[in-house]
């Protein structure tokens, strides 16, 4: 790995940790951890994002990258279909 390769790798971690958001959401009844793309504009967690994100963090983190999927599937709805955003 170059020195550019591992400060790409170590800003994107350092991003996605940063990003990470944690809690329990008393209206579901559901604990959540998952990644925001953007605290300011986008806070909630984005179905298209979260597969990427989980991706990534496979990388480096396995465990927030199981959790990212789990809030995701948290909320599939009886048919199968998973919202687009969950607020």
């Amino acid at each position: 790995m170059t020195s550019d390769s591992v400060a790409l790798a170590e800003g994107a971690s350092s991003l996605l940790r940063r990003n990470a958001r944690r809690g329990y959401d008393p209206l579901l009844n559901l604990p959540f951890e998952y990644v925001c793309p953007s605290p300011a504009s986008y806070p909630w967690q984005w179905f298209w994002d979260s597969c990427f994100h989980a991706i990534v963090l496979s990388a480096f983190d396995v465990d927030l990258a199981k959790a990212e999927i789990r809030t995701l599937l948290s909320v599939q709805n009886p048919d199968g279909s998973i919202p687009h955003v969950i607020h």
